[in-house]
């Protein structure tokens, strides 16, 4: 029977390893990259807010010199029904609208997010990041600025926050990222293993360097309200090579 997967979920794929070579595959026009795991392969895939609810093909196929029987499955994606969301940026902020300043960081974001690397570095359930849990912001709503048009989506959580507020790693990892961004404002990103990475923005200061490592529940930056912000808070994302999931889930069932 075809799996049913929500708008903002991650989906695990297991491969037993039964032939040469290591397995390959997509979900509809998803690349899925495998790592090993016990006697197989696992991969991780991330469904965004935005992913038209549907019939998605999992194609699977191996990559050494024998090839390997195919396999494929139906994915069916369903509508979360996620809350739109009305945001009203002061007349001081309002240049950071312009949608092409969100397309170049986009794209910036991308060439760090879209990396991939065979270690995984956690094997708890990911912690919230804050020790006040009260989320002000959830995961997955359309967006719209200033009465404009929806045209992207909530891409994490916000959580409520003073400037200075403690922000902890969700979970252990390397810091692929700490710097500046316009939208974000100082961000910084840990990537965990397997695709999956974590982002912490409009941060006041860093208490990380580029390549350091951190372990769960470290401080990694204090509470701000640098770029684009309307207030003191946290935006948290969570994503797997580049595609924003809901990291909340990520905190109450462990994956894989």
């Amino acid at each position: 029977a075809p799996a049913s997967i929500r708008q903002g979920d991650t989906i695990v794929i297991y491969v037993e390893n039964l032939l040469e070579g290591e397995p390959a595959g997509q979900l509809g026009d998803q690349v899925l990259h495998f790592a090993p795991n016990g006697d197989g392969y696992v991969a991780l895939a991330g469904v965004d807010a935005f992913a038209e609810a549907g019939r998605y093909a999992l194609e699977l196929g191996g990559s050494g010199d024998r090839p390997w029987y195919p396999f494929e499955q139906e994915i069916i994606i369903t509508d979360s029904n996620f809350p739109a969301q009305e945001i009203t940026v002061p007349e001081e902020q309002s240049d950071l609208l312009d949608p092409s300043i969100r397309a170049d960081e986009d794209l910036f974001l991308s060439t760090i997010y879209g990396n991939f690397s065979e270690e995984k570095k956690w094997n708890t359930l990911f912690q919230v990041p804050v020790t006040d849990t009260l989320v002000t912001a959830p995961y997955g709503g359309g967006r719209s600025y200033n009465e404009g048009p929806v045209t992207i989506f909530h891409s994490g959580t916000d959580f409520n926050g003073d400037i200075g507020t403690p922000i902890l790693a969700a979970a252990g990892g390397t810091v692929v990222f700490n710097d500046n961004l316009e939208l974000r404002g100082n961000t910084v990103i840990i990537d965990h293993g397997w695709g999956v990475m974590t982002g912490y923005y409009h941060l006041s200061e860093s208490f990380v360097e580029l390549g350091q490592e951190v372990e769960i529940g470290q401080p990694v930056g204090a509470g701000g309200s640098t770029g684009l912000s309307t207030g003191p808070h946290l935006h948290w994302d969570l994503r797997i090579m580049d595609v924003p999931v809901d990291g909340m889930r990520w905190t109450t069932e462990p994956i894989p």
